[in-house]
């Protein structure tokens, strides 16, 4: 049975399924940066077989496309029905894209010889699952990248909400998993080479949201299904209390020169 702290398939799927709308008009167009970044260590001019696992809305599987020579397998998956749809409708009738549960995969043994997953292996959960599944679809000598969230002294977009909670008096459920619990660098490393990979190769890199004030970064927090559900029960005073905390925080980064974003933990490895 799971820890009760940390979500299960199908309240990860209800999640996503409605937070797309949101994610792919805000937030698709930064996460897209950082998969670029992956997308450039995996050599797909030579690939012959792609699987992308938690694709999202498709924006990376897009730019992969691309990149992939004629003929070669590309396969695009997520959790979420929503999220499938909208990827399906970036691409072309090439790519095969399905629901997918990364931590049971429903592909053979060997099937590809390179795996993307950006941003999704820190939210299944068992990462290490995932991992298995990962290493058991690719073939010997395949490679894969993901990313995950990080540093939480990188990552103000996950930071100032709490604090702006904090300061207005408003209690956030209690026992939910760390954004950051997959972010020490050299633990992933060694729990990526114990999935039977080598040549793992790890670095922070910044993911910048263009988000130039306090107004816009509190607009979108506050837009977002965790924070409509933890707020549904709660005054309007209080909402505007936090929205005003919220933007506050932001103004006070942003005029220090810090951007708001996410530190993401990008790893690359070979399959032994």
């Amino acid at each position: 049975m799971s820890e009760p702290n940390i979500p299960s398939a199908d309240e990860l799927r209800a999640h996503w399924d409605q937070f797309a709308p949101l994610f792919e008009e805000r937030m698709e167009s930064t996460t897209v940066l950082l998969a670029r970044e992956l997308i450039a260590q995996l050599h797909l001019g030579e690939a012959s077989a792609l699987l992308e696992v938690g694709a999202g809305a498709g924006a990376a599987a897009r730019v992969a496309a691309a990149l992939l020579p004629a003929g070669a397998r590309h396969v695009v998956t997520d959790l979420s029905p929503e999220m499938v749809r909208r990827a399906r409708a970036k691409l072309s009738e090439g790519a095969e894209v399905r629901e997918a549960d990364a931590c049971a995969l429903d592909f053979p043994d060997a099937s590809f010889d390179r795996f993307l997953c950006n941003l999704n292996l820190m939210l299944v959960p068992d990462a290490d699952a995932a991992l298995r599944e990962a290493a058991r679809v690719l073939k010997p000598g395949g490679l894969a990248a993901w990313s995950v969230w990080g540093r939480p002294e990188g990552s103000l977009m996950f930071t100032i909400p709490p604090l702006a909670a904090e300061e207005v008096g408003l209690d956030l459920p209690a026992g939910k998993r760390s954004n950051f619990h997959l972010g020490d660098r050299e633990v992933l490393r060694a729990r990526i080479a114990d999935h039977g990979f080598e040549q793992v190769l790890t670095w922070y890199s910044p993911m910048i949201r263009p988000v130039l004030s306090g107004t816009e970064f509190a607009e979108v927090t506050l837009s977002t299904p965790r924070w409509e559900e933890t707020l549904a029960d709660q005054p309007g005073e209080l909402r505007a209390s936090l929205s005003s905390a919220l933007e506050r925080l932001a103004e006070e980064a942003l005029g220090a020169g810090r951007p708001i974003g996410l530190e993401a933990l990008v790893v690359i490895a070979r399959r032994r």
